[in-house]
């Protein structure tokens, strides 16, 4: 038979045997042995996705739901996320009674053309989309900003268009622009 060592992260989680003749299984052996190795890897990659979309969600829930929502917490959990604190952002609502998905919505937005990983997206309870869209980039002072916002924006919503094709009952309200975590409720509300 045939034994392979399955390798994931350069740590050894196991392994995988095939009994036989050593020539005529270890072919298969070596394709389990793959199969295995890329399944942990995948796994390993959405339990990371996950705890970043829980942390997305903590954090919109801190800045926007608690009444007094801690500064500090939002900060950590930002910097856990590689979040720009000082970052020229609006927030833009969602409102979807439409019949796509809020996660089909989602996965437009994070492959839109004009996303940016400093884009905050959650999905909240009642399938409504909340993002707050960071304009440019660190370098950028608020009177620009605020000349840009709008056709980051319009650019923004219209390439979305485009890749979801049927906007039909899908409404768009955008906030006021804001540099700082402690106002991204004003924005919002």
């Amino acid at each position: 038979g045939v034994n392979l060592l399955i390798n994931h992260k350069n740590t050894y989680e196991g392994v995988i045997g095939v009994s036989g003749n050593p020539e005529t299984v270890y072919v298969f052996a070596t394709l389990m042995k793959t199969f295995i190795e890329a399944m942990l890897e995948y796994e390993s990659q959405m339990i990371a996705e996950r705890c970043r979309r829980d942390k997305t969600e903590q954090f919109i829930y801190n800045l926007l739901f608690e009444d007094k929502g801690d500064i500090l917490v939002a900060n950590a959990i930002a910097e856990e996320l590689g979040l720009i604190k000082d970052l020229v952002r609006v927030c833009i609502l969602i409102k979807n009674d439409s019949e796509q998905t809020p996660q089909k919505i989602l996965e437009a937005l994070s492959s839109t053309e004009g996303y940016s990983s400093q884009d905050i997206i959650t999905i909240t309870r009642n399938d409504n989309i909340i993002v707050f869209k960071a304009i440019n980039n660190s370098n950028i002072r608020i009177p620009d900003a605020i000349r840009d916002y709008r056709r980051v924006i319009t650019e923004y919503v219209n390439n979305l268009a485009e890749k979801l094709g049927n906007m039909d009952k899908i409404s768009f309200f955008v906030g006021s622009l804001q540099n700082s975590f402690r106002n991204y409720r004003s924005s919002f509300l």
